[in-house]
């Protein structure tokens, strides 16, 4: 079975791009035509998965990004708006591995994992650019 989209035209922003999920979405984002904004804490950390889609041909501006912190989640998405036009596309998947067994965590440390996924601050600023979107990007607009 093969399924093809085309996202030409389009923008997209892929947190935990650095590596994993993250990277084989920005991967298919970009083979399907969508301009993307790869997104994780260090940019430097970015550098090979931009040149990638770029080297096959795509579009990518690589962010640092910090899903935890607001001011820092405003700054990614306003530089993905600027060079792109506008963000049609989320994949909100950075999150965090805690390595260690249960029992050897301490107590301030158990919550990590949980504040990055799905309570970061990404949902809140996602809503503000979907209603951004909506008033003058619908998906079904050319």
């Amino acid at each position: 079975m093969s399924y093809t989209i085309s996202l030409s035209g389009r923008s997209a922003l892929v947190t935990g791009a650095s590596g994993g999920l993250g990277r084989y979405f920005a991967g298919v984002l970009a083979r399907a035509g969508a301009a993307v904004a790869v997104a994780a804490r260090r940019e430097d950390s970015l550098a090979h998965v931009r040149d990638e889609i770029a080297g096959a041909g795509g579009d990518a501006v690589a962010v640092a990004m910090d899903v935890t912190n607001a001011a820092s989640v405003e700054k990614a998405i306003a530089e993905v708006r600027r060079r792109f036009g506008k963000l049609d596309i989320l994949v909100n998947n950075a999150g965090v591995t805690v390595t260690k067994p249960f029992l050897d965590l301490a107590r301030e440390r158990m919550g990590r994992g949980r504040r990055h996924q799905p309570q970061g601050r990404l949902p809140d600023r996602a809503r503000h650019s979907a209603a951004h979107a909506r008033a003058g990007n619908r998906w079904g607009d050319r």
